[in-house]
């Protein structure tokens, strides 16, 4: 028998479709950022200092979407089994409310007392002055990454998981475009240095948020978004938390290790 034939084969085939573009989607994101990286070393070594220490407190902030996304996986896959497509949908749309709640005091905290935060991680006053000017501007983002980190876990859970390739690939492209545009001051615009890594990744978060949102408000994917009576669902938000909260503190717990 072949490696892909028999009920064994079948299984091996359905795994190798949902796998390959998640292996896909996670090398293009270290290509990504090594690209990032590669552009912003030409600045000098207090530009590509700030640059680690910024990505270390979005890594940081993310860690509290651990928690949501862990109860997303879980209660979207378990309705998809179900075949209870309305209950996977519910379980986005209060999902991506969580994430967007949370994604508030983030923000604020963030843009500011972006210095204080970043203090910790910068040796010196040119890295704190570029972090604080890197975070202060991407914190802008994180509504539009949260909604991005929700999306994707949405959908690997329905078992779609080459529409987040797909949407991780242009995000990577705008991201360096826009930051091959604004780090350096090409094609008239001015360079800006490590403040344009910030706006061009702000713009590519954004621009991928955007996707999600428009396919899932057109129910293009497995699931989608139904307007609900309340919006907010309290109960539905707080079974999300309790599944995925014990993840997050492992994962906060990893970090800060």
């Amino acid at each position: 028998m072949g490696l892909f034939t028999g009920p064994a084969g079948q299984l091996r085939r359905s795994i190798l479709n949902l796998a390959w573009p998640v292996i896909i989607a996670n090398f293009l994101e270290v290509l990504a950022g090594t690209i990032d990286l590669v552009m912003v070393g030409r600045l000098g070594v207090a530009d590509i200092a700030a640059l680690g220490s910024g990505v270390n407190l979005i890594f940081f902030a993310s860690t509290v979407m651990i928690g949501v996304s862990s109860g997303t996986i879980a209660l979207v896959a378990r309705s998809i089994g179900a075949k209870n497509r309305h209950e996977a949908d519910h379980f986005l749309l209060q999902s991506l409310i969580a994430g967007l709640l949370v994604s508030i005091p983030v923000v604020l905290v963030g843009v500011f007392f972006s210095r204080y935060i970043a203090a910790p991680f910068s040796p010196t006053p040119e890295i704190l002055d570029l972090t604080s000017t890197f975070v202060s501007t991407i914190f802008f983002a994180i509504p539009s990454l949260f909604v991005i980190f929700l999306s994707t876990a949405a959908l690997r859970a329905a078992g779609d998981s080459k529409t987040p390739l797909i949407v991780g690939v242009v995000v990577n492209l705008v991201n360096f475009g826009i930051n091959y545009t604004l780090i350096f001051g090409n094609f008239g615009f001015p360079a800006l240095g490590i403040h344009g890594a910030a706006i061009g990744t702000s713009i590519a978060y954004t621009t991928g948020a955007s996707m999600y949102l428009i396919l899932f408000v057109r129910h293009k994917l497995g699931v989608g978004i139904r307007w609900e009576t309340p919006l907010v669902n309290w109960a539905t938000i707080r079974r999300i938390l309790r599944v995925g909260v014990p993840a997050a503190t492992e994962q906060l717990a990893f970090q800060v290790g």
